[in-house]
């Protein structure tokens, strides 16, 4: 037996490297919403010193004549004053009673039960009354109002704040 031996050529060929694919995504930007916020702001005038409230007395009132009988009486309530068409303010900081035809006397020496309160005003009734003089004086009253200091009185000034608008950039992506 014999053996041939055919020899064989074997040829490479140059390995050559395809291109991939290659992806790239450009840089974004996403615009935000610009945002408004509104706020008040309550302040006092700069450079003041708040003083006292302002107090006035009123002037002095006398809307009901004393009735007679024991059911009768002086009454110069806040109410009456008010129906009659006098100002009185919503809440008197003090009162003062007096007998209009003794005015040079305090309420405690003139002698009479009377109710003097700074909360409704003045009552006096007859059958509280003792002595010869059964009857109610005719009574006056003022009171005493007070405000505040005008420059005191605070303000609201609304105030803005704007944020500007923000963006968002995505950073460029290379998919290979």
């Amino acid at each position: 037996t014999t053996k041939e031996t055919t020899p064989v050529t074997t040829t490479t060929a140059p390995i050559t490297t395809l291109p991939k694919e290659i992806t790239t995504t450009a840089p974004t930007t996403t615009p935000l919403p610009s945002t408004t916020i509104t706020t008040e702001l309550t302040t006092t005038p700069p450079g003041t010193t708040c003083g006292p409230p302002v107090c006035t007395w009123s002037r002095w009132y006398d809307v009901d004549f004393p009735t007679s009988g024991m059911k009768g009486g002086d009454i110069e309530t806040y109410n009456n004053i008010r129906a009659a068409g006098g100002k009185i303010c919503a809440k008197p900081a003090n009162i003062q009673c007096r007998a209009e035809n003794h005015p040079d006397l305090s309420i405690d020496q003139v002698g009479q039960k009377v109710d003097c309160d700074v909360n409704k005003g003045l009552v006096c009734n007859n059958e509280d009354q003792v002595g010869k003089h059964k009857q109610c004086f005719n009574y006056e009253i003022r009171v005493l109002c007070c405000e505040e200091n005008i420059n005191c009185r605070t303000t609201t000034v609304p105030t803005t704040t704007t944020t500007e608008p923000t963006t968002t950039v995505t950073k460029p992506t290379t998919t290979v």
